[in-house]
């Protein structure tokens, strides 16, 4: 309950629909990659990385099994498709993907480059899981511990607030 989620309608509209012969600036795709949560690197080993090699973007989706590859051709996508991991050789081509979220902070704000993790309270507007719940029954085992959890939790926040020098309020 006291996770941030982004709201259930910001989340769907996060997923990036990527096509062969559609006008996409670098620039844009890669903003748009950092939005949902994807980590720059050199090179791609894992889900939720991209890397970016003049009119090349390579990105590791969660929602697939192997990396992207994402060939420009001026501002149009000309190829995307599959490679292997180890030998980085492209190999399956496809005509459309779709790349989700690898992270509950979608941020909301344009951005030119990776948000600092400590930063994100300022780029979202959090919503919880009921926000995905329609008319939910609750239950719970140990009111106790619940309300013990809450206090450490509202106690971390204040000692972050306080060691990051962010407003008190």
């Amino acid at each position: 309950f006291l996770r941030f989620l982004p709201s259930p309608i910001k989340y769907k509209e996060s997923y990036l629909k990527i096509k062969v012969n559609k006008e996409e600036k670098i620039k844009d795709l890669v903003a748009n990659l950092y939005k949902i949560g994807y980590k720059r690197e050199s090179i791609v080993n894992k889900t939720g990385e991209i890397a970016v090699r003049g009119y090349i973007i390579d990105v590791f989706p969660i929602n697939y099994r192997n990396p992207i590859r994402i060939e420009f051709w001026g501002d149009e996508i000309e190829r995307i498709s599959e490679f292997d991991i180890d030998t980085q050789i492209s190999k399956d081509r496809l005509q459309e993907i779709i790349i989700t979220p690898t992270t509950e902070f979608i941020i909301d704000k344009e951005l030119e480059e990776e948000p600092k993790h400590r930063d994100l309270i300022n780029y979202i507007k959090p919503s919880s899981i009921l926000d995905y719940l329609d008319n939910p029954i609750i239950f719970y085992d140990d009111k106790k511990a619940i309300e013990k959890s809450f206090e450490l939790l509202t106690e971390e926040i204040e000692d972050y607030k306080i060691n990051n020098e962010l407003d008190k309020n």
